[in-house]
């Protein structure tokens, strides 16, 4: 049955670069990223990857106290000879929504290279309620985005002409209030129906 419930929850995508520069094999595994719920795609100067997502979220109802969801992606670059590559921020965008105070909603994000658990990046951003409260003080659903810089100085450069995989975890996670009368969510649904999640890659000549 284990075994069974990993298996619901994996899809490995091949996705091209219109120009040719690199290919990615991708694979997602987790709640956040079960099968035929997310898509990848690069754009034509190969300088942008993205993953969008359509069932990505955490909610809470009043008696409730705590909901997470998660998605590992592991990607596995693959440039020509003579390249090399790395990346230099990952973008997130989502919604969340917060009825009452003492509720708390948080988007997380670990990721590394292959070999290089040292140079691994940590994002933490926290929402807390009510969010986005109009001037009748109900509170709206609010949009967020959050950017991860990774800074040129360190930036960590991938072999020549070798593959590298790039390890990204993410969860969302929302805690009610202590007396959990509070409701709300947090997703990675942006207005277009998809989470972006988007990488933006530097490359050089070795």
């Amino acid at each position: 049955p284990a075994d069974e419930a990993v298996a619901t929850t994996t899809q490995t995508l091949t996705v091209k670069n219109p120009r040719g520069t690199y290919f990615a094999d991708i694979t997602g595994i987790g709640k956040g990223c079960k099968k035929d719920t997310w898509i990848a795609d690069i754009s034509p100067d190969g300088e942008t990857f993205t993953v969008l997502f359509s069932e990505y979220e955490a909610a809470v109802a009043a008696g409730e106290k705590v909901a997470t969801s998660n998605c590992q992606l592991m990607i596995r670059l693959r440039s020509p000879q003579g390249l090399q590559y790395s990346v230099g921020s990952f973008f997130y965008t989502g919604e969340a929504y917060l009825d009452t105070p003492g509720m708390q909603a948080e988007q997380r994000a670990t990721y590394y290279f292959q070999g290089n658990p040292v140079d691994s990046s940590k994002g933490r951003s926290v929402l807390r309620g009510p969010t986005n409260v109009d001037h009748n003080g109900s509170p709206q659903i609010m949009s967020y985005v959050y950017e991860d810089e990774i800074g040129l100085p360190d930036l960590v450069w991938s072999p020549c002409g070798a593959d590298r995989r790039l390890n990204v975890q993410t969860s969302v996670n929302i805690t009610n209030n202590e007396a959990q009368t509070g409701n709300g969510f947090i997703n990675t649904i942006s207005v277009d129906g998809s989470l972006r999640l988007v990488f933006r890659l530097y490359w050089r000549t070795c």
